[in-house]
């Protein structure tokens, strides 16, 4: 479920971000790093220095925005 949950995340997730697999500590799963591309074409991007670390609890269900995922 959690594979899942991470291939949801990265089609919300702006395409330049980029998601990790963290050291599994509880509560923590992945590690998500913030980038801006600094061209025009999107071919370069800088992180941003910021860093997220989101946990991908199991569930039967998960909402959006007020919709069902399946």
């Amino acid at each position: 479920m959690e594979d899942e949950s991470v291939k949801v995340l990265q089609g919300l997730l702006p395409k330049e971000w980029v998601i990790r697999p963290y050291h599994r500590d509880y509560g923590i799963d992945y590690v998500i790093e913030l980038f801006n591309y600094v061209d025009e074409e999107q071919r370069m991007a800088e992180t941003l220095g910021e860093q997220l670390f989101p946990d991908f609890g199991h569930t039967l269900g998960t909402l959006i925005w007020g919709e069902p995922l399946r």
